[in-house]
């Protein structure tokens, strides 16, 4: 199962600015962000992979 992540846990994963990271992820259906979210669950993280790929 994955862990929970940090916003520059996952940005530095993929190699990109968290801002940059976040643009990406903004749309990703499902995903339920909060303003300011700055931790993902692991469900989070797993719809993130689902979208972008494995980083």
């Amino acid at each position: 199962m994955t862990k929970t992540k940090t916003k520059s846990e996952l940005a530095k994963l993929y190699g990109v600015h968290a801002s940059t990271f976040m643009n990406w992820i903004k749309e990703i259906p499902n995903l339920n962000l909060k303003p300011n979210q700055k931790i993902f669950t692991p469900k989070q993280v797993g719809l993130i992979y689902e979208h972008l790929g494995e980083p």
